[in-house]
């Protein structure tokens, strides 16, 4: 695939089925190999339990890892030996890409979104801070995995222009919707570190 302009950041909210190679036509190590370009940033939401899959993955493709991120939550989205509170996401570089002027924290507050557009909807209080910092403004964001669009939407809030890509009908028309019909202030610089309790869902 190419693109008229690099994405500055490409976020993906992957699952253990991008390790078996089942998520995404082309398989997951060849597409990160045509939407990972060098001197960007990719992050990237996994399952813990396929960690070892994931940077298999991410270094058959050419990135490196150079962050990771958790995301606290406040109540319980699944249960088995324990009882799973948190998120977690690799922050991946292609290149040397400039580090950012402000290095947000690695843990983030998950906001709860109540899933209701997509079993696993990221809320944007989540998404602000991570688009803001590893793309410039007035980049592009790609999302090859959009789901309902959130990722794409914080894109829009804060200036930044998005590609997203979802297979799935339903949710790809969800994602329109939000895009199309949203009024979506843009966010000032720096708005997307500190207003994630003001950003409606």
């Amino acid at each position: 695939m190419t693109l008229a302009r690099q994405p500055d950041v490409a976020l993906a909210a992957v699952t253990h089925a991008l390790a078996r190679r089942a998520f995404y036509p082309c398989g997951g190590e060849t597409c990160l190999r045509h939407h990972g370009q060098p001197n960007r940033f990719c992050v990237s939401f996994y399952g813990w339990p396929h960690a070892d899959k994931f940077i298999a993955a991410f270094r058959a493709a050419g990135f490196r890892l150079v962050g990771h991120f958790t995301f606290p939550k406040r109540y319980t989205s699944s249960r088995g030996y324990v009882r799973c509170q948190h998120e977690c996401a690799y922050l991946l570089a292609k290149g040397s890409p400039r580090q950012p002027d402000y290095a947000i924290g690695d843990v983030i507050d998950w906001t709860y979104s109540g899933n209701r557009l997509h079993p696993t909807q990221k809320p944007l209080p989540v998404l602000l801070p991570l688009v803001e910092t590893f793309s410039s403004a007035g980049g592009l964001v790609l999302d090859p995995f959009a789901g309902s669009g959130s990722s794409l939407l914080a894109a829009r809030m804060l200036g930044r222009s998005y590609l997203g890509i979802e297979l799935d009908d339903e949710y790809h028309a969800i994602a329109r919707r939000r895009l199309e019909g949203g009024t979506c202030p843009a966010i000032a610089p720096g708005a997307g570190r500190r207003a994630a309790a003001d950003v409606d869902f």
